[in-house]
Protein backbone atom coordinates (compact mmCIF):
# COMPACT_ATOMS: atom_id res chain seq x y z
CA UNK A 1 0.00 0.00 0.00
CA UNK A 2 1.09 3.70 -0.74
CA UNK A 3 0.09 6.52 1.30
CA UNK A 4 -0.81 10.34 -0.31
CA UNK A 5 -0.76 13.72 0.55
CA UNK A 6 -2.28 16.06 -2.78
CA UNK A 7 -1.69 13.29 -5.44
CA UNK A 8 1.77 13.31 -4.16
CA UNK A 9 3.61 9.91 -2.88
CA UNK A 10 4.78 10.06 0.89
CA UNK A 11 5.63 6.30 1.31
CA UNK A 12 5.70 3.85 -1.07
CA UNK A 13 5.70 1.09 1.40
CA UNK A 14 2.97 1.12 3.99
CA UNK A 15 3.04 -1.60 6.32
CA UNK A 16 -0.06 -1.76 8.56
CA UNK A 17 -0.09 -3.12 12.51
CA UNK A 18 -3.59 -3.54 13.40
CA UNK A 19 -3.08 -6.03 16.17
CA UNK A 20 -1.85 -5.62 19.37
CA UNK A 21 1.08 -7.61 19.21
CA UNK A 22 2.15 -5.86 15.59
CA UNK A 23 1.32 -2.42 17.44
CA UNK A 24 3.82 -3.00 20.11
CA UNK A 25 6.17 -4.46 17.90
CA UNK A 26 6.13 -1.44 15.59
CA UNK A 27 9.80 -0.43 14.32
CA UNK A 28 11.26 -2.15 17.50
CA UNK A 29 14.28 -4.60 15.88
CA UNK A 30 14.78 -2.41 13.08
CA UNK A 31 18.45 -0.40 12.21
CA UNK A 32 16.54 2.23 9.99
CA UNK A 33 13.07 3.05 8.59
CA UNK A 34 14.21 3.39 4.58
CA UNK A 35 12.98 6.89 2.83
CA UNK A 36 10.22 4.96 0.70
CA UNK A 37 8.43 3.10 3.94
CA UNK A 38 6.12 3.61 6.89
CA UNK A 39 4.25 1.73 9.46
CA UNK A 40 0.34 2.89 10.17
CA UNK A 41 -0.86 1.77 13.75
CA UNK A 42 -4.76 1.31 14.00
CA UNK A 43 -5.85 2.03 15.98
CA UNK A 44 -3.17 3.87 17.83
CA UNK A 45 -3.61 7.75 19.72
CA UNK A 46 -0.04 7.28 21.61
CA UNK A 47 3.32 6.22 20.60
CA UNK A 48 6.56 5.45 22.06
CA UNK A 49 10.32 5.19 21.21
CA UNK A 50 11.81 2.75 23.50
CA UNK A 51 14.31 0.53 22.59
CA UNK A 52 14.63 2.14 19.03
CA UNK A 53 17.55 3.16 17.45
CA UNK A 54 16.42 6.03 15.30
CA UNK A 55 14.44 9.34 15.15
CA UNK A 56 11.13 9.08 13.03
CA UNK A 57 8.30 11.56 12.42
CA UNK A 58 5.00 10.85 13.62
CA UNK A 59 1.50 11.91 11.64
CA UNK A 60 -1.13 11.61 14.13
CA UNK A 61 -4.95 10.91 11.58
CA UNK A 62 -8.32 10.58 12.91
CA UNK A 63 -11.17 8.14 11.30
CA UNK A 64 -11.48 10.29 7.95
CA UNK A 65 -7.46 10.41 7.34
CA UNK A 66 -7.28 13.80 8.32
CA UNK A 67 -3.94 15.00 10.24
CA UNK A 68 -4.53 16.32 13.82
CA UNK A 69 -1.00 16.01 15.16
CA UNK A 70 2.29 16.11 13.89
CA UNK A 71 5.17 15.37 16.05
CA UNK A 72 8.98 16.07 13.84
CA UNK A 73 11.78 13.99 14.92
CA UNK A 74 10.37 11.95 17.64
CA UNK A 75 14.15 10.36 19.45
CA UNK A 76 14.65 6.84 20.57
CA UNK A 77 13.36 6.75 24.42
CA UNK A 78 10.61 9.30 24.10
CA UNK A 79 6.92 9.28 24.71
CA UNK A 80 4.00 10.85 22.66
CA UNK A 81 1.26 13.03 24.18
CA UNK A 82 -2.26 10.86 23.98
CA UNK A 83 -4.33 12.52 21.42
CA UNK A 84 -7.61 11.97 22.02
CA UNK A 85 -8.98 12.36 18.58
CA UNK A 86 -6.59 10.43 17.10
CA UNK A 87 -7.27 6.35 15.71
CA UNK A 88 -4.12 5.91 13.81
CA UNK A 89 -0.63 7.07 13.63
CA UNK A 90 1.51 6.91 10.55
CA UNK A 91 5.44 6.93 11.53
CA UNK A 92 7.73 8.14 8.93
CA UNK A 93 11.75 8.30 8.18
CA UNK A 94 12.67 11.39 10.34
CA UNK A 95 12.31 14.95 8.22
CA UNK A 96 9.28 13.40 5.98
CA UNK A 97 7.10 16.04 7.62
CA UNK A 98 9.17 18.68 6.44
CA UNK A 99 10.04 17.14 3.24
CA UNK A 100 6.55 16.65 2.04
CA UNK A 101 5.09 19.61 3.89
CA UNK A 102 2.28 17.48 5.79
CA UNK A 103 0.13 19.77 7.78
CA UNK A 104 -2.80 19.77 10.43
CA UNK A 105 -6.06 19.83 8.74
CA UNK A 106 -4.46 17.78 5.75
CA UNK A 107 -5.99 14.56 4.18
CA UNK A 108 -3.52 11.36 3.55
CA UNK A 109 -4.93 8.93 1.33
CA UNK A 110 -4.16 5.09 1.40
CA UNK A 111 -3.89 3.25 -1.89
CA UNK A 112 -3.09 -0.05 -2.95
Amino acid sequence: MKCYVNEAVISEKVSVAATMFSRAKGLLGKKELPQNESILLTPCNQVHTYFMLFTIDCVFLDSNDKVIHLIERLKPWSVSSRIPKATDVLELPEGSISKFSIYKNQYLSFKD
